[in-house]
């Protein structure tokens, strides 16, 4: 498990600043169920839904690749190079 991990405590607010604080709060109290974001479709949201899943938390991350181009003979098999 990542350190921050087991930091982490649902719900905290440190580190934010005291506007944003503010913000969350004001957006707690507007919306019955609290609020999130989501990179799901209207489909996809309303099938999770349906499926009895509720939102805990935001999960964040980065995938970086690369596809490299080698040139090669079309007219004869060979082996490519990494």
């Amino acid at each position: 498990m990542a350190p921050q991990a087991a930091q982490y405590e649902a719900g905290s607010l440190s580190g934010i600043p005291a506007s944003g604080r503010e913000r969350i709060e004001r957006m707690k109290k507007e919306v019955e169920r609290g609020f999130f974001t989501s990179d799901l479709s209207v489909n996809e949201f309303l099938l999770v839904k349906q499926s009895g899943f509720e939102p805990l938390g935001l999960v964040l991350g980065s995938s970086i690749y690369h596809i490299g181009f080698q040139q090669a003979m079309w007219n004869q098999s060979q082996e490519l190079g990494v």
